[in-house]
């Protein structure tokens, strides 16, 4: 048995030979747990791929959508800001210093 996502926030329980994704729920009930992946990862592999046809043109489409939808959903708002919360956590301790004083 396994869980499936019916529509958003709505689950079932169904065999295992059933064809649909499973979903994995968290431990506690009622909230599921879902990665966020941003829209505007589809225009990334346009923008950094040197076969790319318009490569300009998907970096234009790339920073219209993250623009957008960081104005609208609050899931990519608050997927962006953890993540330059962990890219400022992982920074080296010598960076931070510098970052502090001004020199960087």
């Amino acid at each position: 048995m396994k869980w499936i996502a019916v529509s958003t926030g709505h689950y079932r329980l169904v065999n295992d030979d059933d064809e649909r994704p499973a979903v994995k729920l968290r431990d506690k009930p009622g909230s599921p747990f879902f990665k966020y992946t941003p829209s505007w990862k589809a225009y990334e592999e346009g923008m950094k791929h040197q076969f790319s046809k318009d490569p300009i043109g998907s970096a234009d489409k790339f920073i219209d959508e993250r623009d957008h939808q960081l104005k609208t959903d609050p899931k990519a708002k608050r997927w962006e800001e953890s993540r330059v919360k962990s890219w400022e956590k992982d920074k080296p301790q010598w960076r931070k210093e510098a970052m502090k004083k001004g020199i960087i």
